[in-house]
């Protein structure tokens, strides 16, 4: 048992760093055609739908017809391990079941899809491969296909954001990530209040510095004072912009030149927010 536990842990290692690998060329594949093929045309009845866009739609087409080969294989690795036991492979990834599968088998192997991918940990991250699978073949055979119209780009441009989402299969096939990932998962209720706190923090302080400001007679004069702490919203961007040490240095000199507690009070709103808040947050995702 132990043996096939190992074998099992193996063989999902190999087949997760290939998924990896193709995930990782995908999103470079999507850098590249943001910053080269924005222009292309994406729809097929377009005049302007050759070369350029041609090259674009059939790198897509190659990565979707990976993910979706992806998913059976994957599918089919559970069928194979978890129903039948048999832990051979073919090039060290593969399942040696898909080269040998009649109707019979793969009638059993689609009946057993739903009960094993309930019964699986990773069932989440299964239904993301559908999602992505499904979602970009909607792209590719639907949408592309449509008459050019503002609703239809906005659908387009949707799609192509939510191409994105592949980036999260990483989370489940990088160890070290998941492992962060998880972390953040235990804190993130104790994360969330302290958030909170410092967001309290920001407004009372903002409040101040606009009633401050507003009470000043020099600070009328002052056209840079009256921009960044002449109201609350400006006065809380401001606020955690300092905070994270943003320009903090040109923000306290204007203070200073106009009064010197104005500088006082921000600094110590800077210091507990930066040096006890955040770190406290530090603190709580180290200690996980």
């Amino acid at each position: 048992h132990a043996k096939s536990i190992s074998d099992k842990q193996r063989i999902w290692d190999r087949f997760d760093l290939v998924s990896t690998l193709v995930i990782c060329a995908n999103l470079v594949s999507m850098g590249l055609e943001v910053e080269f093929g924005l222009e292309a045309e994406r729809y097929y009845n377009a005049e302007d739908f050759e070369h350029k866009s041609l090259v674009w739609f059939a790198l897509e087409l190659i990565f979707v017809l990976i993910y979706a080969y992806e998913l059976i294989v994957r599918i089919v690795w559970h069928y194979q391990m978890d129903v039948l036991g048999d832990f051979r492979t073919v090039q060290g990834f593969l399942p040696r079941l898909i080269f040998y599968m009649d109707w019979t088998i793969k009638k059993k192997v689609a009946k057993n899809f739903l009960p094993l991918l309930m019964k699986n940990k990773m069932r989440n991250f299964m239904a993301l491969d559908v999602f992505i699978v499904m979602a970009a073949m909607f792209d590719i055979l639907f949408l592309r296909s449509l008459e050019a119209s503002a609703f239809v780009l906005e659908l387009m441009r949707l799609s192509g954001l939510l191409r994105l989402i592949r980036c999260v299969r990483l989370v489940n096939l990088i160890r070290p990530l998941s492992v962060l990932t998880q972390a953040c998962l235990v804190n993130i209720r104790s994360v969330a209040w302290s958030l909170l706190v410092l967001l309290v923090m920001t407004y009372c302080g903002a409040i101040t510095m606009v009633m401050l400001v507003d009470a000043d007679s020099r600070a009328d004069e002052d056209e840079q004072v009256q921009h960044y702490w002449g109201h609350l919203g400006s006065a809380m961007l401001v606020l955690a912009q300092m905070i994270s040490f943003d320009r903090m240095k040109n923000r306290i000199e204007e203070l200073a030149a106009l009064r010197w507690y104005y500088m006082v009070i921000c600094l110590f709103l800077v210091a507990v927010a930066s040096l006890t808040v955040l770190n406290l947050v530090v603190g709580m995702m180290v200690q996980a």
